[in-house]
């Protein structure tokens, strides 16, 4: 099996929008090679950026992992 990687950048509406698909490695990773860091530093980055205007889900299944961030481009009239 190769590894790869597949994005998607689109612009629907008034978001832009991005998908992401990555293997997973061969070899599953110890707890010491894990850094746990990245993903509450990206999530805490989008809250202070965009607040409520995006939506983030994170998905994995045996082989791979997906990303889907969405982020409203304008700000609603209120």
């Amino acid at each position: 099996n190769l590894s790869f990687v597949r994005l998607r950048f689109d612009r629907e509406n008034d978001n832009l929008c991005f998908g992401c698909v990555n293997s997973k490695p061969l070899r599953p990773m110890r707890k010491d090679e894990v850094g746990g860091l990245g993903l509450p530093n990206v999530r805490r980055r989008l809250d202070l950026l965009y607040g409520n205007r995006y939506r983030l889900e994170i998905t994995e299944n045996e082989t791979s992992y997906t990303v889907q961030l969405s982020i409203e481009l304008k700000y609603k009239k209120i």
